[in-house]
Formats: structure tokens, C-alpha cells, sequence
């Protein structure tokens, strides 16, 4: 099996994906500077001949789909595969896997930051909401950093 991948991936997995799976052809969408888009992800898997896509951030078209029916699996690394037209792989039967939660510890990591540094006025309060853009929960940060 040949599994081009193009999200950022570490050598370790990829290594271990070689080891388990087959040949792994790593064309990361961070080097190429943006997502690849349908035309290019078609070329990328065209001169290939990849069976397999693992991506991160592509745009995963139903065209894409289409033009690769028979590729054995699409997985995602993020949290939801909104990047995949699910409806288009579903019909040509490919599975999609996806990495639910995969932030979540560092999601909870920096609201707990976030809270300490608020706690201990580290940053005004008026700093972090203006620059957060975050408008409406301006009164409610201000009231929580305060206690009033």
C-alpha cells in the first residue's frame, strides 16, 4: 500500500506507518505553504499512485473522492473531518477516520493559563479582551478578574 500523507507528521509515524502499512510518501501542506487544493491534491495522488490519504487541513473534495474511488482510507488529523466531503466517501465506500479530542488537552491547558494569568493580573483584563476580539465577554472578564 502507498499512503501519501500531507499533514505535518513525525518521522516516528510515518516510520511506523512504513513499517505496518507500506511505502509513505510525505508531501506536508506546511512546505507548500497553504492547504492543497482539489487540483492539486488530484496531482499529488495521480503521480503517486497513492491507495491511501492521510491530511490534516486539504481540501478533500467530492471531486478528489471521485477521481480516487478506489483509495482505501482518508484519515484526518484534526479534530472533525469538515476538510472531507463525508457524503462523497460514504458513496464510494472509502472510511474516514478522524482524531476527535486531539487538541483537547492543550484546549484545557490554555484556558487554565488564561485564568491564572487573569487571577494574577498578569495581563489587564481590558488587554486580553480587546486583543482576544472578544467583545462581548468583555463586562464578564472585567467582573471575574475584579470579583465584584
Amino acid at each position: 500500500m502507498k499512503i501519501l500523507i500531507t499533514a505535518p507528521y513525525n518521522e516516528q509515524g510515518r516510520e511506523k506507518l512504513a513499517t505496518e502499512l507500506g511505502e509513505v510518501i510525505y508531501k506536508e501542506w506546511k512546505e507548500h505553504g497553504r492547504a492543497y487544493n482539489e487540483d492539486e491534491l488530484n496531482e499529488l495522488l495521480d503521480r503517486c499512485g497513492a491507495d491511501a490519504l492521510i491530511t490534516e487541513h486539504d481540501h478533500v473534495t467530492a471531486g478528489v473522492i471521485h477521481t480516487h474511488p478506489n483509495l482505501q482510507f482518508i484519515g484526518v488529523c484534526r479534530g472533525t473531518p469538515s476538510n472531507v466531503d463525508l457524503k462523497a466517501a460514504r458513496e464510494c465506500g472509502i472510511p474516514v477516520f478522524h482524531t476527535p479530542a486531539r487538541n483537547a488537552q492543550a484546549v484545557a491547558e490554555m484556558f487554565l493559563a488564561n485564568v491564572i494569568n487573569l487571577m494574577r493580573k498578569t495581563i489587564p483584563s481590558w488587554q486580553v479582551a480587546d486583543r482576544s476580539q472578544l467583545g462581548r465577554w468583555r463586562a464578564y472578564l472585567l467582573f471575574a478578574v475584579q470579583g465584584q
